[in-house]
């Protein structure tokens, strides 16, 4: 049975991990020039396309396994390389694109240990290595405020030594999921394309707003959007804990009592974020307005409520759906597209853009995995 308190054990982490993120993006906010915020955007948006992708591959497809999770460090490195192009693509290539890898690959190590505490049902570690990984970037961006050395090499290098300093302390599961033997080589065969193509469409439904609002408006406004995301992203820690819970258990939990409770407290939490959000976005941020904070209000409410069938969506999976919901979510993707490029050519600012194109997705999506639920298959 899931546990309650194994969903509060994780909500107290993630909650904490929030806290220390937010502060980061604040922080940098702060900063005459915004350019280090963006770019802090960026690569996280990136880590969760590439490095995150992996991650939650391995978890979907080593889910119910007691084994160990078995990654080979070169394919970490290929990843790395792939993010740095990545990056190039959207920035331009240069010397400190070395610091950006360097930082995603640790901090990708961090998600892959987090993964394998899931995996054995040790929420109590994972809690903890959420807070941890939080700190490096917090503790960089305050030195940097009060340095005034905004240097991207002195961020993102300062935050890869805190990293490597930290795996210290986790060396035995680094030693247990990590494989040296680079002899063996991955092969098509051993590749579950279904559950790829689900979670690279999941990743690209999931940053394709900010990564395309990026392109098209300019650093002052995009400042804003960061920050008003990572807001979004508080309430959000519920899904987050209760997909952690549900998803390990799910072909043994059938009754799901305690699900129940986590989507009763997701949808009392997300009117109370999206009530009080409306009146403090214009005090949390100096060049907001309230009618940001309406847009604030609308983009949480329905970023949550078109996010409540966590049981369901994660039941389909584990019963093999991967095609269809990787389906759902290109309908989602190309919605999305249509109407950021219909703000654009309509001449919307970036956060009326997102509140339209964040919200209409997530309630399309959630509609399409109610009625593939109702329709095709029975959990009764």
């Amino acid at each position: 049975m899931i546990k309650f308190r194994s969903f509060v054990n994780i909500f107290s982490g993630e909650v904490l991990f929030k806290v220390f993120n937010l502060g980061t993006i604040f922080v940098l906010s702060l900063l005459p020039d915004p350019a280090l915020l963006i770019t802090f955007a960026i690569v996280n948006s990136l880590i969760v396309l590439i490095f995150d992708t992996t991650n939650n591959y391995f978890l979907h497809n080593c889910v119910n396994l007691k084994e160990p999770l078995n990654i080979y460090i070169f394919f970490i490195l290929l990843l790395g390389i792939f993010f740095g192009i990545s990056f190039s693509v959207l920035e331009g290539w240069s010397l400190e694109v070395l610091c950006l890898i360097s930082m995603a690959l640790t901090f990708s190590i961090f998600n892959f240990i987090r993964t394998d505490f899931q995996l054995v049902g040790d929420f109590s570690s994972m809690a903890k290595l959420s807070v941890v990984r939080s700190v490096p970037p917090f503790i960089l961006a305050v030195v940097i405020y009060f340095t005034g050395l905004s240097s991207t090499v002195y961020f993102f290098g300062g935050i890869t030594l805190f990293n490597i300093a930290i795996l210290f302390l986790y060396l035995p599961n680094v030693n247990r999921i990590f494989s040296v033997n680079v002899t063996k080589p991955l092969t098509s065969r051993n590749l579950n394309f279904p559950i790829m193509s689900y979670l690279i469409a999941l990743s690209i439904f999931s940053q394709l707003d900010f990564l395309v609002l990026s392109r098209m408006f300019n650093d002052t406004e995009l400042t804003l959007i960061v920050i008003v995301l990572r807001l979004v992203s508080i309430p959000i820690i519920f899904i987050t804990a209760a997909n952690s819970v549900i998803l390990p258990f799910i072909e043994k939990d059938r009754k799901s009592t305690e699900t129940k409770k986590m989507i009763v407290f997701i949808t009392i939490f997300s009117l109370l974020v999206s009530g009080i959000g409306m009146f403090l976005l214009p005090v949390l941020i100096e060049s907001a307005s309230s009618i940001d904070g309406v847009y604030f209000g609308i983009i949480v409410l329905f970023t949550i409520l078109g996010t409540l069938n966590i049981e369901r969506a994660n039941r389909l999976l584990s019963n093999g759906f991967h095609k269809t919901m990787v389906l759902f979510f290109i309908t989602s993707i190309i919605l999305k597209v249509l109407i950021i490029y219909l703000g654009y050519i309509m001449d919307f600012s970036a956060i009326i853009t997102l509140t339209i194109s964040l919200p209409i997705g997530l309630v399309i999506l959630n509609f399409l995995i109610w009625k593939l639920h109702e329709t095709e298959y029975s959990f009764s």
